[in-house]
């Protein structure tokens, strides 16, 4: 399969959109691109939005890889991408990925999930294996 862009997380294919690895498996076909009919209500287009509830997903990423999808598919899709209906579903994107994040960091930023507790975890140390040694034949 043919990819025509890739960042970290996302790459257009000439199939539509694909999550890249780790990230677990996630395409979206060119001629869903537009879909506005689910969480955005039918004023927003859906996938920035739906992608930005993920945990694992890094809206900025995403975004930069639908854009390019956008451009890049057009004709594959039914109609033709809004600039305005693509700007309002980025800034809703951004703000519900906001949620899931730290208050204090601007939206728009790259985000990592943080702990809840002020310091992480700590585990005990653990000991390396005591192995018996080896005597050298006689």
């Amino acid at each position: 399969m043919a990819v025509l862009y890739e960042n970290h997380q996302w790459a257009v294919t000439e199939h539509g959109i694909e999550s890249v690895k780790p990230a677990p498996t996630y395409p979206i076909e060119a001629n869903r691109l537009l879909a506005r009919h689910g969480v955005g209500k039918g004023k927003f287009y859906d996938w920035p939005i739906h992608m930005a509830k993920k945990t694992w997903v890094d809206i900025e990423a995403f975004i930069d890889a639908f854009s390019r999808a956008l451009r890049l598919h057009a004709g594959k899709y039914k109609g033709d991408a809004d600039p305005d209906t693509l700007r309002a579903s980025i800034s809703e994107a951004r703000r519900e990925a906001a949620k899931r994040a730290d208050p204090q960091m601007p939206v728009g930023e790259a985000q990592a999930p943080r702990y809840p507790e002020k310091e992480p975890p700590q585990y005990p140390k653990k000991e390396p294996p005591q192995y018996p040694e080896k005597k050298p034949p006689e």
